[in-house]
């Protein structure tokens, strides 16, 4: 068996099944997957993407407690389980019932009786093919430089949070922030050490932003965004301070700084201090930043602070 055949196989796999027999025969015939998990229920396949993030799920249209069309809506908008291949399985032969699998987010769809050769083969496809959208994803999705998610990713996911913001009356913050005297450290130090310092930098931020739903992305050149949902402008003032005050104590020498090492600037924004002005979140957070650096640099303003 091949490397790459033994590295799909070694993906975990989510059975949804509720007949007891149909799920043993499955898992009996699928022995060269390493990870199988079987549920028997919606409530229990929803709580499992709520912890793990499956590989690959297969996913019967009749459940006892909630129907296999619906609890795939649900599974895709679960971050688990979103983007993973789900196949479904029944045995209704209604050419509606296959449309609304179809519908529902489903990958792929098999009847009953299975033949389970086919559907070995199947899970393969459907694991390769994701693998490498997962690669591809990667590719656009994170700076190659410094490892953080790319402005592609920032711009893809930004409107979502603001959209969440306004239609539940909760707030998210936007972070900007911008290395100062970077072009003077790259004229001193050059353009490799300039690569190695926002690397240094990127990784600071990351340790000052720990919750899994905030994200730090390269905004271009030497600046930085951060989006943090469901944080009001304090909070987010908390973190940029952390953040400030991290990058100054990790003392990378800047000898062109008025610090005389390398330091940032961060304005700070959010949905709930803008939406009143109509002022465009991310242009509010630049204001805030631009005041940072007149004000002296090394240091975190608000957009509150600038109005």
């Amino acid at each position: 068996m091949s490397e790459d055949v033994n590295k799909l196989l070694a993906g975990q796999l989510l059975i949804v099944e509720d007949d007891a027999i149909t799920s043993e025969l499955i898992s009996n015939n699928l022995t060269a997957f390493k990870k199988i998990h079987i549920v028997a229920n919606g409530k229990s396949a929803v709580e499992f993407c709520q912890l793990y993030k499956p590989d690959i799920i297969v996913l019967d249209v009749g459940l006892p407690d909630i129907n296999g069309i619906e609890l795939c809506r649900a599974l895709r908008d679960t971050a688990n389980a979103q983007s993973c291949p789900i196949i479904f399985i029944t045995g209704c032969d209604e050419d509606e019932t296959e449309l609304s699998c179809w519908e529902s987010g489903a990958t792929d769809f098999l009847k009953k009786p299975l033949s389970l050769s086919t559907l070995q083969q199947r899970l393969l496809k459907h694991l390769n093919t994701s693998k490498q959208l997962e690669t591809y994803r990667e590719l656009i999705h994170v700076d190659q430089l410094t490892g953080v998610f790319s402005r592609y990713y920032f711009s893809m996911h930004y409107e979502s949070h603001v959209a969440y913001a306004n239609r539940y009356d909760t707030d998210v913050a936007i972070l900007l922030l911008d290395v100062d005297f970077f072009k003077q450290y790259n004229d001193h130090y050059g353009h490799v050490a300039g690569d190695l310092c926002l690397r240094q930098i990127a990784t600071i931020i990351k340790s000052c932003v720990a919750r899994p739903p905030d994200i730090v992305c390269r905004y271009g050149g030497e600046e930085f965004i951060i989006v943090l949902p469901g944080t009001n402008i304090e909070g987010g003032e908390t973190v940029a301070l952390r953040i400030v005050d991290a990058v100054f104590a990790e003392g990378i020498a800047h000898a062109e700084s008025d610090f005389n090492s390398v330091t940032v600037s961060v304005g700070v924004s959010s949905f709930k201090t803008t939406k009143e002005t109509g002022i465009d979140l991310i242009e509010s957070a630049d204001k805030a930043l631009y005041n940072a650096k007149a004000q002296g640099r090394c240091q975190v303003r608000t957009f509150q602070q600038h109005a």
